[in-house]
């Protein structure tokens, strides 16, 4: 009898322990998956400022040009068909509307011809075609908006849906991409992350 009851006591103390370890190992890995674990409360100041992303060879721009005068500056928004791509899909071969920077960095604008625009901002592309609208006297008080149709950010490695992010607004953030692919799975590591950036046709991390 002493020995049945010495035997249920050890099966007993081996599942608790059991349990006991199944319980620390969960902290454990539960607290290398959460962001901001030491975090503590407070109030983090968004930055407004805009990105300062420079255009580069190849890009795709989209430029809208909009003033008092539409028949005027119907003219002006008819956009570049010259940039051709391949789905990936199909092989099926597609056409996208956009201004394609060439290779010396220019785009080819109705009526204002070849300009040179690599190595600027979106907003001093805009500056730049406004006042040339102006100074030629096409237009009377133009609006110009000039939006970078390939901006995009790949996410690679040990996440959920490894991806190319397309990015509207052109900017983002390193927990947004990372949110837009799913975040890194419980097998990656949080704290060894590569940021990429390609300038001047280089790659720098």
């Amino acid at each position: 009898m002493t020995g049945k009851i010495f035997g249920v006591s050890n099966i007993l103390f081996r599942i608790l322990l059991l349990f006991v370890i199944l319980y620390l190992s969960s902290c454990a890995s539960s607290k290398k998956t959460v962001y901001f674990i030491d975090q503590q409360d407070a109030v983090l100041k968004a930055s407004n400022l805009s990105s300062k992303n420079l255009v580069q060879p190849n890009d795709i721009l989209s430029i809208a040009v909009t003033s008092l005068n539409p028949a005027a500056t119907e003219v002006f928004n008819k956009p570049n068909n010259s940039f051709v791509s391949t789905s990936g899909v199909n092989g099926a071969t597609l056409q996208s509307p956009g201004y394609l920077v060439n290779n010396d960095g220019n785009i080819q604008f109705p009526i204002l011809g070849q300009m040179k625009i690599s190595g600027l901002s979106t907003n001093e592309i805009r500056e730049k075609i406004t006042k040339e609208l102006v100074d030629k006297k096409l237009l009377v008080d133009p609006i110009v908006i000039v939006r970078q149709l390939n901006f995009k950010v790949s996410v690679l490695g040990e996440v959920a849906r490894p991806s190319v992010v397309n990015v509207p607004n052109e900017k983002i953030s390193l927990l947004e991409a990372l949110g837009q692919a799913g975040d890194i799975t419980i097998y990656g590591r949080k704290d060894n992350v590569m940021i990429v950036r390609e300038e001047d046709g280089i790659k720098k991390n």
